[in-house]
């Protein structure tokens, strides 16, 4: 959770995103993604999802996402907050 009302949540294909504590949670649609590797979620708005081969990024809690192509297949999502 981000917050008390708002989080988010993988399964293999598919982000959930609850904003009212986790009584409903609602699939944000994706392009068709193969298997979700990891993800990145910075607040209730901004995140990243990355695929095999791919990062998508979303900064309006998931209504629309930016794919972008990584030139390696698995890994993990890091940040380092300075």
């Amino acid at each position: 959770m981000i917050n008390a009302t708002n989080g988010w949540a993988l399964g293999v294909i598919n982000v959930l995103r609850t904003t009212d504590g986790g009584a409903t949670w609602y699939n944000m649609i994706m392009p068709s993604l193969p298997s979700i590797r990891n993800a990145y979620f910075r607040d209730s708005n901004k995140g990243w999802v990355l695929t095999n081969d791919s990062i998508y990024r979303t900064a309006n809690g998931g209504s629309t996402w930016t794919h972008y192509s990584v030139p390696f297949s698995g890994g993990y999502i890091q940040f380092l907050m300075t």
